[in-house]
């Protein structure tokens, strides 16, 4: 059964997350996972859950053999719609509404799927992992991000998140902090996303459904399915400490302390 709610549906249809899509910005995140390469997905059927306001939708639309999106809100979906039609990649681009608690696709279907910052912002994580491997063909990768947990400039967004569901007064309240906090310019590598993105503390701070997680727990998902963590790093996009590399893939610290992270999933089987 799909637990997710209209709660959850008309926060992300006010939201939109994501900075506005560039192809050059969608390129730069692409080669963050060593597979696919760019030069790969002309060959390949992708599907990417989670769509944001189009940033890693450009650059697949424009090289996958063939690309399918999926989303839950139906504003980001008629959102990025415009943007691949306005960039003249309606033609390659399916857009699909729904969950990834239940991808309406067949077994067995794509070659590679993205899902990044969306399995934590579900009411159940594991099953969505399950679900975008479902999809996948045998042998194809599935890349992920995910929220860590445990780690300083976690800590104080997991504390904000949890007192901003204590009511609505505490709203106003925590985002009154975080702006005023950020006048101070700390290092990214502290707290916050210091560029000012309201969309950006919304979605930290008040979204619905936030969970968080390890590399630890994602390598023990993937070995339940069978499958196989091929390649696991730091979030580029959250600048940390190197030791945090460490600790994260450590089989004792590693199972409670992560910073983000994403990860590449390899389904068993030999690629058709």
């Amino acid at each position: 059964m799909v637990k997710h709610n209209k709660a959850v549906q008309r926060f992300y249809d006010d939201l939109i997350y994501g900075d506005k899509a560039t192809l050059s910005k969608s390129e730069a995140m692409l080669k963050a996972f060593p597979f696919p390469t760019i030069e790969q997905l002309p060959s390949l059927q992708v599907l990417e859950v989670g769509l944001g306001r189009g940033e890693w939708s450009l650059g697949l639309a424009t090289y996958a053999r063939k690309y399918t999106g999926l989303d839950y809100s139906g504003k980001t979906i008629e959102y990025v719609r415009q943007e691949l039609e306005s960039n003249g990649l309606h033609e390659n681009a399916s857009l699909e509404h729904g969950t990834v608690l239940a991808l309406p696709f067949e077994d067995n279907y794509f070659d590679v799927a993205y899902c990044i910052g969306v399995l934590h912002a579900t009411p159940d994580a594991v099953q969505g992992f399950r679900e975008l491997l479902r999809v996948l063909k045998p042998g194809g990768t599935l890349n992920i991000m995910l929220y860590g947990k445990v780690q300083p400039r976690n800590i104080i967004r997991d504390t904000l998140f949890y007192i901003s569901k204590l009511g609505r007064w505490a709203d106003g309240l925590i985002l009154k902090l975080v702006l005023a906090i950020e006048k101070w310019h700390l290092p990214d590598t502290w707290f916050f996303n210091a560029d000012g993105n309201i969309v950006l503390y919304k979605d930290w701070y008040f979204a619905p459904i936030q969970s968080h997680h390890t590399i630890q727990q994602i390598t023990e998902w993937a070995q339940q399915e069978g499958a196989e963590v091929t390649y696991a790093f730091l979030d580029p996009y959250r600048g940390t400490l190197k030791r945090h590399q460490r600790w994260a893939s450590g089989k004792i610290l590693g199972r409670f302390l992560c910073p983000d992270f994403m990860a590449s999933i390899q389904k068993p089987g030999v690629p058709a």
